[in-house]
């Protein structure tokens, strides 16, 4: 993780330790910035990082919450209690929640495989509903994660995305949404754009990210290159795999 900071010229960074030892570690979460990026935590746990940031040096600070939703069946109903619990968080009203969710939000959001649970794409919508959290749209691929398998045994969904409230999107009225390529994982890296519209070609996915600021990009093979980049531009990267950094 440090290594991927140095490479990236990231200065700060807030993180949740993997579970399990050697070659069976998973999941853990982390939330990394760069220099001028003002980061208050507010709370964290295994499945979210909560934030309060400002982009810029003096602007009015806002709410991010990264979210790994829990993926057993018999579990999914906790990702929305844990939602509701950081509704009652009195901080801001300009709130934006990114991250793998494990949930869909109608039956046109999984392709293959069994149909999604009707109970839990209720719920899940019946929550952003209720703390007034709409998506913003997006640019690319519909399905954000696929199982690897060929044929008919293909399953695809939307799993990840990002919401946010009406407040939020009023202070960042041009703000859109781009599902970048996947790579090398079965999840494809959502990408927030806050000002600039410039997309640089994206050379290696990093597993589950999602990325928040005005114009990202990394290179495996040009770090050099890449740390420039990061160096002239707001960033945030949010994972929930650090394991595989």
């Amino acid at each position: 993780m440090n290594k991927f900071r140095n490479v990236h010229g990231l200065s700060g960074v807030v993180a949740v330790s993997c579970s399990g030892e050697g070659n069976k570690r998973v999941g853990g979460l982390a939330m990394f910035w760069k220099e001028g990026v003002e980061v208050e935590v507010l709370s964290l746990s295994s499945n979210h990082i909560d934030v309060l940031i400002a982009i810029e040096n003096g602007d009015e600070k806002w709410r991010l919450t990264g979210v790994y939703g829990f993926p057993k069946s018999q579990m999914k109903h906790k990702t929305c209690e844990l939602i509701d619990q950081l509704s009652l968080v009195e901080s801001t009203d300009k709130w934006f929640l990114m991250g793998e969710f494990n949930l869909i939000l109608s039956q046109d959001e999984k392709e293959g495989g069994n149909f999604g649970s009707s109970h839990m794409i209720s719920m899940f919508r019946d929550t952003l509903q209720n703390h007034n959290l709409s998506y913003l749209g997006f640019e690319g691929d519909k399905f954000t994660w696929h199982n690897r398998q060929d044929g008919v045994s293909n399953i695809k969904a939307r799993l990840d995305r990002m919401v946010a409230t009406p407040a939020w999107s009023s202070f960042y009225p041009s703000a859109s949404v781009v599902h970048l390529t996947r790579y090398a994982s079965d999840h494809l890296p959502l990408w927030l754009r806050l000002a600039s519209r410039k997309l640089i070609s994206v050379k290696k996915e990093l597993n589950r990210l999602y990325v928040l600021g005005t114009l990202i990009t990394w290179f495996a093979s040009y770090p050099a290159k890449s740390s420039q980049i990061l160096k002239n531009h707001s960033i945030m990267l949010f994972t929930s795999n650090v394991n595989s950094l």
